[in-house]
């Protein structure tokens, strides 16, 4: 019996001496406070709750294309039925004692194995018998009552953004394809980007956000607004985003990262399309001089 794991060749298979185990979705503060003591972290892909329960849709905050940008040592294991059954044990056997770690990183609530039987108490049976360190990080808090949490994060982003950027400790990140428009914003005056990401990504609040974009390498601020255009009577929710520098490049087709900063206003109807234009120069305004205050988050 075997686990195949992605992005494991003969440099990580011996370079990986400490080992973070988890989803990492989000990979929010909590996860950092994990991945801070670890080389490598080790993730899966799809996300095992769409494995175990696939009635439901679990809207992703990171896929793995995107945390890799915020931890690019990253081994994924592809979860299927079969590693969903197979006991936990095994799992550390055949999937972990390959690696040869010399030290494992979890999370105190960290479950894994068929039914969620292995947990800390095994892991750390397991290492002592492979000569492996088992550290176990408790749940991190943002205040008393607020735990660093995936489930809450995804809550809170469409709730309130803003507070829930601050307990992902970075940008909210979208990776996506620049896709065909209406071009409604170019012929405002406005031209932007749509950007087309997973149907199961998990979409923030409606509205305006300060932002930027990672285009071939290089950054560039932007405003970006997600929503369905009441105005316009759109019922389509779609993400664009208007690079602020003189941007006239071609990008239809190119995958491009956006970065969410800061949640400006939410989304509205305008009683006309001139009202709309009016508060976008307004809203452009604002992102500039948010930009101009935090020059470093682009640079």
């Amino acid at each position: 019996m075997s686990i195949s794991i992605i992005g494991v060749d003969h440099y990580m298979a011996t370079q990986a001496r400490s080992i973070c185990l988890g989803s990492f979705d989000g990979v929010h503060l909590g996860h950092q406070a994990l991945l801070k003591q670890a080389d490598f972290m080790l993730t899966f892909d799809p996300h095992p709750k769409q494995v175990l329960a696939p009635e439901t849709t679990i809207e992703r905050l990171t896929f793995p294309n995107e945390q890799h940008i915020f931890f690019p040592n990253q081994l994924i294991v592809p979860f299927t039925k079969v590693v969903a059954q197979m006991p936990a044990i095994d799992f550390l056997n055949h999937g972990i004692g390959p690696l040869q770690p010399k030290k494992i990183v979890v999370g105190a609530d960290f479950k894994f194995g068929r039914y969620g039987k292995g947990g800390a108490t095994l892991l750390k049976e397991w290492g002592a018998i492979n000569r492996c360190t088992i550290d176990v990080v408790q749940i991190q808090y943002h205040s008393q009552a607020l735990p660093y949490k995936s489930s809450i994060i995804r809550t809170m982003l469409k709730a309130d953004p803003n507070q829930a950027l601050e307990l992902l400790g970075h940008p909210y990140l979208m990776i996506g394809t620049v896709v065909p428009g209406n071009r409604k914003g170019r012929e405002m005056g406005v031209p932007t980007a749509n950007l087309q990401v997973p149907d199961n990504k998990c979409l923030p609040a409606y509205g305006v956000y300060a932002s930027y974009v990672v285009i071939d390498g290089c950054n560039y601020p932007s405003i970006t607004n997600i929503g369905v255009k009441p105005t316009f009577s759109d019922h389509t929710p779609s993400i664009e985003t208007h690079i602020l520098d003189s941007f006239s490049e071609h990008i239809y087709h190119q995958q491009i990262q956006l970065f969410l900063l800061h949640f400006i206003r939410p989304e509205q109807a305008f009683s006309s399309e001139s009202a709309l234009v009016s508060q976008m120069q307004q809203d452009i305004i604002q992102v500039n001089q948010y930009h101009q205050m935090h020059p470093q988050i682009v640079s």
